[in-house]
């Protein structure tokens, strides 16, 4: 799934794909809400993932939708994802 996010071929692919990562940590979070480390582990791959994507990204609507997934997975891994350590 990671891998479409950059799929250059189908912008309708790119999206999709974005929006797919932001369900699958909401199925984390629901599967095993006690689980932080595993919700904020699989956050951080698929937020990291997007990002790249976008750097990359040519068309704004798709680039709006992969900030809105982004959003979504930092909303669902709640407080502590990113520390200020982190952040560079």
């Amino acid at each position: 799934m990671m891998g479409l996010t950059q799929y250059y071929a189908s912008n309708n692919i790119r999206t999709s794909a974005c929006e797919a990562l932001a369900s699958l940590v909401k199925c984390q979070k629901t599967a095993e809400p006690q689980n932080i480390a595993k919700l904020h582990e699989i956050s951080k791959l698929y937020s990291n993932n997007i990002i790249d994507a976008m750097e990359s990204e040519t068309e704004t609507e798709c680039m709006i939708n992969q900030a809105q997934s982004f959003k979504e997975i930092m909303e669902e891994a709640g407080n502590n994802l990113i520390l200020a350590d982190s952040v560079k």
